[in-house]
């Protein structure tokens, strides 16, 4: 593969960035990862290496912690607005190429708007980012792991089964390689379905020629939800998505943590803030309750049946 570009302040996010760089190498192999001085040899000039390697690399992931937007040099002034900025230099060489770029979020950090950017990055205001956590990401890999387990339960005599993902969402590559080791165990073999846009997904989903389908999230797929659905419906594929909307739109069905959970424990938060404590001291949760939801009209049309232990524990099933 390509090599993966990752580009961070070490004042704003030096720490997750070194994580995800020990990450992606134990994935993909340190050749395939760069991250500045890590990769550039002693004597070398670090601008042309940066550079070449920018111009090389198949996607860039830029980190944006809470400080990257208006980080300031000694001056005083906004280093972003600096063309010498380094930062600045490795996202805009990417965007300029057409390579693709990530925004990666990290220590809540909010995606910028183009209006807070300086005119040769404006476009990445408008790239799809991903959140990266600690908890949620691994939280979320042992959520993939179960809903691959729930499809091999409801179509036993599958050996293959298609992960459709977005090429551009670098968190993707890293979920598809830790199911694949899943995959081993259950005697499967997973078949990356690729897209980077919404007029790909009628020809992806057909080249899985019926193979029973994974979505990974991305907010593409959200949005397309109830097309992915129709396809799956007309190439008779079950498939198993993270969110309950895809079964609403015919999708056979789906598992991802509550919900409710979710907004019960955001109201827990709200509760301690509003009574004096600090949001920074109060403990990362992750989810406890799962919900499964299965389609039986969507069964039905696709011509499977859904196991009657499956069925048990589904939380709803529609008819």
């Amino acid at each position: 593969m390509r090599a993966i570009f990752i580009s961070y302040r070490r004042d704003d996010a030096e720490g997750q960035a070194g994580r995800l760089f020990d990450d992606l190498v134990k994935h993909f192999g340190q050749s395939a990862v760069f991250m500045d001085v890590a990769g550039i040899e002693p004597g070398r000039d670090f601008r042309r290496v940066i550079d070449e390697q920018v111009a090389s690399c198949g996607v860039l992931l830029a980190l944006i912690g809470k400080d990257w937007l208006d980080a300031k040099d000694q001056s005083g002034a906004r280093r972003l607005d600096d063309p010498a900025d380094f930062v600045r230099l490795e996202t805009a060489s990417a965007l300029k190429r057409d390579i693709p770029v990530v925004p990666v979020l990290v220590q809540g950090a909010k995606m910028p708007r183009a209006e807070q950017l300086p005119d040769v990055l404006k476009e990445l205001a408008y790239r799809n980012g991903v959140e990266l956590t600690h908890a949620r990401w691994d939280s979320d890999v042992d959520l993939l792991a179960k809903q691959l387990e729930l499809l091999s339960l409801t179509v036993p005599q599958a050996k293959t089964i298609g992960v459709l993902l977005n090429r551009a969402n670098p968190a993707n590559d890293f979920f598809f390689n830790t199911l694949s080791a899943q995959a081993r165990e259950l005697r499967l073999r997973l078949e990356r379905i690729e897209v980077t846009h919404v007029r790909e997904l009628d020809a992806a989903v057909a080249r899985a020629k019926g193979a029973p389908l994974l979505v990974l999230g991305d907010p593409m797929f959200i949005r397309e939800r109830a097309r992915i659905a129709e396809l799956s419906i007309a190439h008779r594929m079950p498939g198993i998505f993270g969110a309950r909307d895809y079964v609403a739109a015919g999708g056979l069905m789906s598992y991802n943590s509550s919900y409710a959970w979710h907004w019960r424990t955001a109201a827990g938060f709200v509760d301690k803030i509003l009574k004096g404590a600090k949001p920074g001291d109060l403990p990362v949760q992750q989810p406890t309750q799962f919900e499964l939801a299965i389609n039986l009209k969507t069964a039905k049309a696709i011509g499977i049946t859904v196991p009657p232990a499956l069925l048990q524990l589904a939380d709803e099933v529609i008819q």
